[in-house]
């Protein structure tokens, strides 16, 4: 099969004829009918993307299979799988540069026949990280405000979307860009009163006009140390900054007796030092609460581009632009 390998020590990728992979015990093999880009494919070719579930962390060294999430059908399955079966359309977060692939099959999800196929391949990333982000580790309550960094990213429109659906009174979404935010008027579930786009400058500002002074109950941050400073002044008193994305640098500074006034909790979430079990578990808990608005077509990202395979040089070098709104997908 073709897939796209990944050199961290070169910074490199290309396509290659490599073995068919065979699926383990409680594994799918995947025909990858479409898979979507995230920053965390270029952190990874740039040899900066750190790993390890115990106290030491290392880039990974040797070239490895790219991507991270994929859509496609189910052509095989290993011993001990009992939820899934040849022909069956699912998603699941994988190496999906790939034409094949194997996940886990308790990681899986059925494709609703809602999403097309390169929706699907681009959604399971940001669905899990945004509901692990928002609800789960941001607490985020009925009621309750919300503020979205980079809100014309991938994840960024996922998270919207979510927390307009739970019920969000007010959505505020930061984006440097006012083509973008036009991008985004199609957006499914984004044509809300609630949802209010505003430049990075003006957010402080906003947060307390908005809420009559009082603040921004849960931000997610997906910009880093550039944001760091104005989500602390717009959260709340008891307000949760969760940080899930460093597009503005890994290194800020911060006003830490603001921090302590506020009595706010900065909490850091990613996926690459979860276990098998932790990963389950966030898988459970966002399926559990999103499978029916997935169904119906309410959380699905806006696809702005896709790419063939060969092209996947060409896929990442557009997404390090950063001049899309939404997700960028490979469809092998």
């Amino acid at each position: 099969m073709r897939a796209v390998l990944v050199d961290p020590q070169r910074s490199t990728i290309a396509v290659e004829t490599v073995q068919d992979p065979v699926p383990g015990p409680g594994q799918l093999l995947v025909r990858v009918r479409a898979a979507g880009l995230n920053r965390a494919d270029l952190a990874v070719r740039a040899g900066g993307y750190r790993v390890g579930t115990g106290r030491s962390v290392a880039a990974p060294s040797r070239p490895l299979r790219a991507g991270a999430e994929l859509a496609g059908e189910v052509v095989a399955v290993g011993p001990g799988v009992a939820d899934f079966a040849v022909g069956d359309a699912v998603m699941a977060q994988g190496s999906g540069y790939a034409e094949l692939a194997t996940v886990e099959a308790l990681l899986a999800m059925p494709k609703p026949s809602a999403l097309s196929w390169e929706e699907a391949g681009a959604l399971p990333v940001g669905l899990l990280t945004m509901h692990d982000a928002l609800v789960t580790n941001g607490r985020w309550r009925p009621g309750e405000t919300v503020l979205v960094n980079a809100v014309t990213s991938g994840v960024g429109v996922l998270c919207a979307q979510l927390a307009l659906h739970l019920g969000a009174p007010l959505v505020l979404g930061t984006s440097t860009s006012p083509t973008k935010w036009e991008a985004l008027r199609g957006a499914a579930g984004l044509d809300d009163e609630r949802f209010v786009p505003v430049t990075p400058h003006d957010v402080a500002a906003q947060a307390r006009v908005r809420t009559d002074d009082r603040g921004i109950d849960v931000i997610i941050d997906n910009v880093g140390a550039a944001a760091i400073a104005t989500s602390l002044e717009a959260a709340a008193i008891l307000g949760r900054i969760v940080q899930v994305g460093r597009l503005g640098g890994k290194h800020g500074t911060l006003d830490l007796d603001e921090l302590a006034r506020k009595r706010v909790s900065l909490i850091g979430v990613t996926f690459r030092t979860r276990t098998t079990e932790e990963r389950l578990t966030v898988k459970r808990a966002a399926w559990g609460d999103l499978a029916d608005a997935v169904a119906a077509g309410v959380l699905r990202p806006p696809v702005h581009a896709t790419f063939p395979l060969e092209q996947a040089e060409a896929a990442q070098e557009a997404l390090a632009r950063n001049e899309h709104v939404g997700k960028l997908v490979l469809t092998p």
